[in-house]
């Protein structure tokens, strides 16, 4: 499901120029069900629905999402990709120390009285912690760990600083 692209490298320089990082993939479960279900459609008489629910689910068969650096200008995005089109706004890399990785857990209360829940809300926050700074920039919040994990040693990786995990281990 995830994959860690390597260093993208050019043959004049050793320096890394740019690096990709795909942080979810497709959701196949549910572009299969949307085929069946667009294939029924299609069988049943019903064209338009069924091309419009086979339609949505190549889309989602090829939607992933990811971070994308460009090492010489110093900037990054996080892109959604579907059929081949990538999305996303390009930000400036702050000047960084080190890349954070802050696990959070908050106790939700919700419902009705009588019928009072509590969840518990937790999350990975990564974030690029700024030179001379006592505040982040915040990059990317999952509730996956190893998700935030590898983002982190990717964005380290290829930054070339180091990694401060801060996980509930």
């Amino acid at each position: 499901m995830y994959k860690v692209s390597s260093l993208t490298r050019t043959a004049a320089r050793e320096k890394a120029t740019s690096a990709t990082l795909l942080l979810e993939g497709p959701s196949i479960i549910k572009a299969v069900i949307l085929a069946v279900i667009g294939a029924y459609f299609i069988y049943a008489g019903l064209i338009y629905f069924g091309a419009l629910s086979v339609g949505i689910a190549v889309i989602i068969f090829t939607r992933k999402e990811g971070i994308e650096l460009a090492l010489t200008t110093r900037q990054y995005r996080l892109f959604t990709t579907a059929l081949g089109f990538r999305v996303g706004d390009w930000d400036i890399i702050p000047a960084t120390q080190h890349i954070t990785m802050k696990y959070f857990s908050d106790l939700v209360t919700s419902g009705k009285p009588g019928r009072i829940r509590t969840d518990r809300d937790k999350r990975y926050i990564v974030m690029f912690s700024v030179s001379n700074s006592s505040q982040g920039s915040m990059i990317y919040e999952t509730e996956k760990y190893a998700t935030a994990l590898k983002l982190t040693r990717f964005l380290a990786e290829a930054l070339n600083v180091d990694a401060k995990l801060y996980d509930k281990m």
